[in-house]
């Protein structure tokens, strides 16, 4: 508790994200914490998020340097405190409760396992430019440490969890709101019993012991704990499952697994948790709902148009956590939920409101709208106004830069295009009229993007955008049942097709997603 009876652990969520709302509410933001004990676990983890972030945001060395000595010592301090034989490992398992060192117990683990995770992510920066094998071989090594302590604090918090709140035996995610099971009377043995024989088990009285330990704790520290460890384990099991089958089979090798409803479960009930971790469930949750699923299609072809997405995204933009309220991040969310259901206009004028408002968010929001706009006007085939938004956002901004430049000279009108620059108009007319929906006859893309290609094919042309049109093409074949096996020969065609080439990595994603959609439609 804080001097004012303030929980330490709400104090760290309002000054981390504080900060990542505005960067100039940093000063405010550490003063914040500074007013709190110093060897307060919670307020140390939230000094060295403060310290991520702004690492993260200069990209400066003696930033990056002071964050990870600070991560580091946090490290060592939590995996220090959580040693303490197996007397507390009994002890945490019999009484789970703040006198016994169970809620303390678990709150270190999970600032262990999330400093293990910021290491790695401060390492990577770092050394971005040129990654040695070893650096790569230690961060692989830390996010395994990290995985596994989030696994087990996890199956141990779920446990408790499941003593203190109704949870189905077959369920291994809660769901929100939490309902409290109806407290049962003890069961008394008579005093003429005492020296009797007793039929009870070892086992059965360790669990009597367990259970009666358990209903004695606050139900509120059991769901701070299971909302706050969820969204580790969430977002391990969601990232690991996105990732293709090729590298999934190595890194399994390792230890790492990932169910991808488990994670989206995980992180559904995490996003209602009271400490710092619950924005940042809301904030991975939308992104694979508006913009991870929908650009990589990791659920099929068809992800975009998945009224499950639409609706889910629906409910994240109407209940976002305090911190998101009347938000730049909010507004961009709100754009991608409506381009979702189809409503055009009305993403162009979120993404136009929320460009004119004064950035001053951790992450550069005016470049992500320009960045949407400028796709938004290129499917209404304003290629004028599309050029201007991706020209700014190129001249404003370093964030891929390159891109936005070549998105520019593609939406822009000339007469005297390079092969290059006429495919990649051809190519984005085509798709950009589908999504338009201002197609004319039943398979107008296809016979186009067939066309396209073939083109491409007679030139000799082997680059993104000769892959770009193998995916599309596919895409629609494999939509109309009677070109699904031409759509199957595009696929292998496109998984045949070896690099190096722009975006590689992009339509390799895409493609395993689009092997993994076909085999699931059960169509020789």
């Amino acid at each position: 508790m804080s001097s004012d009876n303030e929980p330490t652990w709400r104090i760290c969520r309002k000054a981390v994200w504080m900060l990542i709302q505005n960067v100039n509410n940093l000063a405010d933001a550490k003063d914040l914490l500074n007013r709190q004990e110093d060897q307060d676990l919670h307020i140390a983890s939230g000094k060295c998020f403060i310290l991520l972030l702004t690492a993260v945001r200069t990209s400066e060395k003696s930033s990056l340097d002071l964050a990870l000595a600070e991560c580091k010592r946090l490290e060592a301090r939590c995996a220090t405190e959580s040693t303490g034989g197996w007397m507390a490992a009994v002890k945490r398992k019999l009484l789970f409760s703040s006198t016994a060192g169970g809620v303390d117990y678990y709150d270190r683990q999970i600032v262990l396992a999330d400093m293990i995770s910021c290491i790695v992510g401060l390492t990577v920066a770092a050394h971005k430019d040129s990654p040695s094998v070893g650096t790569v071989a230690r961060a692989v090594y830390a996010l395994r440490r990290a995985w596994k302590t989030y696994q087990m604090c996890y199956a141990a918090v779920l446990d408790v969890y499941r003593d203190v709140y109704d949870l189905d035996p077959g369920q291994n995610t809660p769901r929100w709101p939490p309902v409290l099971k109806r407290r049962k009377s003890a069961t008394l043995i008579p005093a003429s019993n005492i020296g009797s024989r007793m039929f009870r088990s070892a086992t059965t009285s360790f669990e009597a012991i367990r259970r009666n330990s358990v209903s004695d704790i606050m139900p509120k520290d059991v769901v701070r704990l299971m909302a706050a460890v969820s969204v580790g384990y969430g977002t391990f099991n969601l990232m690991v499952s996105l990732l293709p089958p090729t590298v999934i089979s190595v890194i399994g090798v390792l230890g790492f697994r990932g169910n991808r409803q488990t994670g989206l479960d995980a992180l559904a009930f995490a996003k209602n948790g009271p400490d710092v971790h619950a924005p940042l469930a809301w904030g991975i949750l939308s992104w694979y709902r508006m913009m991870g699923n929908t650009d990589f299609m990791f659920d099929g072809p068809q992800s975009r148009e998945n009224q499950s997405h639409v609706d889910e995204s629906e409910q994240l933009v109407l209940g976002p956590p305090e911190e998101f309220r009347n938000s730049t991040a909010l507004q961009y969310f709100v754009g991608r939920s409506r381009y979702l259901k189809g409503d055009l206009d009305g993403s162009i004028q979120a993404y136009e409101a929320g460009s004119t408002i004064v950035d001053c968010c951790l992450v550069n929001m005016r470049a992500m709208y320009l960045h949407e706009l400028g796709f938004m006007y290129a499917v209404r085939l304003d290629w004028t106004t599309a050029c201007r938004k991706f020209a700014r956002v190129a001249a404003d901004n370093t964030w891929m830069r390159p891109y936005h430049y070549f998105m520019a000279a593609h939406c822009d009108e000339s007469d005297d295009d390079d092969d290059a620059t006429r495919f990649a108009k051809q190519l984005l007319t085509v798709i950009c009229r589908k999504a338009l929906g201002a197609s004319v006859g039943l398979h107008y893309a296809s016979r186009s993007l067939a066309e396209i290609v073939e083109r491409m094919d007679r030139d000799k042309r082997r680059d993104h955008l000769y892959v770009y049109g193998l995916y599309e093409l596919a895409v629609e074949q494999i939509g109309h049942p009677e070109t699904i096996e031409e759509g199957k020969r595009t696929i292998q065609k496109l998984k045949d097709f070896k690099g190096p080439y722009q975006f590689q990595y992009f339509f390799e994603m895409r493609c395993a997603s689009l092997q993994a959609h076909v085999q699931n439609l059960h169509v020789r």
